[in-house]
């Protein structure tokens, strides 16, 4: 790099820096799931990495913001202390860093300035080298600007721990760009480990990081020149085994399976309507909830787990089956649900390519973080950010990535498929779960579109006279994507169908029925016997107390399916079904939802499944309508019978239901 590109970079490094102190210093806390981790405070205070017996009250208070300092002194030094907890140990790095910084100080949010300052400050010169790996130093400047001062990036730092990841994934992106560049072995080699170091240590900050990694290897591999093929390979080996060595510490704590149960959550109502896809008359649950999801997972494998009570984990160090197993649910009804998952897939990558469209609507509430609400200092961009909130915004992102891997195409072929390959997986994961949290750190694509308009006059001309056949390249990639993507719901379409079928044939139990009076009905839904043991069994983890220990290491549940059935000649308009469950004091997440239901007048009945689960903290108790017309006659069965659909799936199912859409559609912006 030029030494003007030096200076640059560092002077980004000053100003992003800068900033980020500034943001703790106006906000005067942190958040990094610290209620989950005290061995911080003891290892500063000189106890060691351990976990407490007991955290004391004054220490809780801290760890919950509720103060901003703590005295080590208000420690019992006779109090019994045990190994760090399972929590402390997937953010390892990060919990010592920080422990160290308070070692050296005092345990006080103010004081993690160095921290916030460095990271921050990584994050700006990494933005501006990235842009400089594609732009001149002009539009470089302008994009790293534009993203230092970003009041997307900038509020997430008082989330710290989700912020943490954003410096080591641009840089680690960086080193990467490097390494499909160069043709010597050695600099290779140097540019893979530096990347792989980065990644390494990034995951113990924020371990989902680790997507990095396949991701990498899949870019470096694709090469055109074979004899550029053995180097290749080579470094994809070590960059593997230093990203796996260098993240061991937190990759030997993690628990395989256990990724099933964060997609779950992705598909629910708040991420789809998030995403603004179109409505399904279906639905994986009303609200972002972990005791629905791990509730629906341990009451379905409950059946095949006879001693699932006894083989739960403990406080602090274990982890529930329902986590572990959740994997496996998933994958046993995702290929039941493809064509959703593909459109939310496409949906995340046109909101990342039309990012400020995303963060500045006020009618898309982001399910998991709130989108420019932080300290003055991380917002004052906020206006001029919501300029470009336009409804057309993502198609222009559209074409301004078309244009930047135009570019590319001009240059490099192999380089343009490789990073073209790794930008479409960065842009389509975060489907996992979509949120402005995990999404913040990918602002820099929109910029490389916008850039990449911009420069358009500039390469006009070498692009038509050195990049014909890449229309006809995207076009193909295009053509067989749509394809295969109307294959797919295709045929989630034909399998809900059957499975639909299936599943309103099973045999059933009645529970109560009413006939329509124009008032609300209420339809008690007894305590089924077999479950009376387990709702009256002691709390597991899921209550208000998992705020100060963060896993669930112990969820226990049961449900059942009930089918309300409205039916009659002239039955029509349109009822709230609501479900409601009886509580206890220490109830966490509560389970009671609302459904919609349109009646169509036609006689014939319209199906609603409801979920009816049965915990020690909750259980449904009654399912009641807000009204009832008096043609209408309401009947409601519990379903008996298996099937590989979720437990928590609620429907809608009116008459003609099988020639309905069954899928959620890509929606609109």
């Amino acid at each position: 790099m030029k030494k003007i590109d030096v200076a640059l970079g560092l002077a980004f490094a000053l100003l992003g820096g800068a900033l980020g102190i500034a943001v703790l210093i106006q906000s005067g806390w942190l958040f990094f799931y610290q209620s989950f981790t005290p061995e911080i405070v003891y290892s500063a205070c000189g106890y060691g990495f351990k976990h407490p017996g007991a955290v004391p009250p004054k220490l809780m208070a801290f760890l919950l913001r509720e103060t901003l300092t703590f005295n080590c002194a208000d420690i019992d030094a006779n109090a019994a202390l045990a190994p760090p907890g399972l929590f402390s140990l997937l953010q390892l790095y990060f919990s010592l860093v920080v422990s160290f910084i308070w070692r050296q100080s005092s345990v006080s949010y103010q004081n993690l300035w160095p921290v916030v300052g460095v990271l921050t400050g990584l994050y700006a010169a990494g933005c501006f080298v990235l842009l400089r790996q594609f732009f001149g130093q002009l539009p470089a400047t302008v994009g790293a600007t534009f993203l230092t001062v970003s009041p997307i990036a900038l509020p997430i730092v008082v989330s710290f721990r989700d912020y943490s990841k954003a410096p080591f994934f641009i840089w680690a992106v960086i080193f990467l760009v490097l390494a499909l560049r160069t043709r010597r072995l050695p600099i290779l080699v140097a540019w893979v480990v530096a990347g792989a170091l980065a990644i390494g240590i990034g995951c113990g900050f924020r371990a989902d990081l680790i997507i990095l990694l396949p991701l990498s290897v899949l870019a470096i591999i694709i090469v055109f020149d074979i004899r550029l093929l053995f180097f290749r390979l080579l470094a994809a080996i070590i960059m593997a085994a230093v990203t796996i060595a260098s993240a061991y510490p937190i990759l030997s704590n993690g628990k395989s399976g256990s990724y099933g149960s964060v997609i779950i959550q992705g598909m629910s109502d708040p991420f789809r309507n998030y995403l603004k896809m179109s409505s399904a008359p279906y639905s994986f649950g009303a609200r972002y909830s972990d005791e629905l999801v791990l509730s629906s997972i341990a009451a379905d494998a409950r059946s095949d787990h006879p001693n699932w009570d006894t083989d739960e984990g403990q406080p602090v160090y274990g982890v529930s089956q329902a986590i572990t197993l959740s994997g496996a649910s998933w994958q046993t009804f995702f290929p039941d649900f493809m064509g959703d998952f593909v459109s939310q897939a496409f949906k995340s990558a046109s909101w990342i390519i039309g990012f400020p469209l995303l963060a500045a609507s006020d009618a898309l509430p982001d399910p998991g973080y709130p989108v420019m609400m932080g300290p003055p200092v991380s917002i004052f961009m906020a206006p001029i950010y919501s300029l470009f909130a336009q409804h057309w915004m993502p198609w222009l992102g559209m074409v301004g990535m078309f244009i930047f891997f135009f570019r590319l195409w001009v240059k490099s072929r192999q380089e343009a498929l490789a990073i073209g390959v790794l930008f479409t997986a960065l842009v389509t994961y975060p489907v996992v779960q979509f949120s402005i949290r995990h999404v913040f750190h990918l602002e820099f694509i929109w910029v490389l579109a916008m850039l990449s308009l911009l420069e358009l006059p500039f390469t006009f001309r070498e692009i038509t006279r050195s990049g014909r056949s890449y229309p006809a390249v995207v076009a193909v990639i295009f053509i067989l994507g749509f394809s295969a993507y109307l294959l797919l719901v295709q045929r989630q379409q034909d399998i809900l169908v059957r499975q639909f079928k299936a599943l309103l044939s099973q045999p059933r139990q009645q529970v109560a029925e009413a006939v329509g009076v124009e008032r609300p009905v209420r339809l008690t839904v007894p305590l089924p016997t077999q479950y009376a043991g387990l709702v009256a069994s002691s709390a597991d983890s899921m209550t208000p107390m998992i705020a100060s220990i963060g896993i669930q290491w112990d969820v226990r549940s049961a449900a059942d399916r009930l089918l309300l059935t409205v039916s009659g000649a002239g039955c029509s308009g349109e009822i709230l079904v609501s479900s409601n469950y009886t509580k206890r004091n220490d109830v966490w997440q509560p389970f009671d939802q609302q459904i919609v239901v349109s009646l169509d007048g036609s006689g014939e009945g319209t199906h609603v499944l409801i979920p009816a689960f049965y915990r020690p903290t909750q259980y449904l108790s009654d399912v009641s309508l807000d009204k009832l017309p008096q043609r209408c006659a309401v009947r409601l069965e519990r379903m008996q019978g298996k099937t590989t659909l979720p437990s928590l799936l609620s429907a809608v199912l009116p008459p003609d239901w099988s020639s309905r859409s069954l899928h959620a559609g890509f929606g609109h912006f």
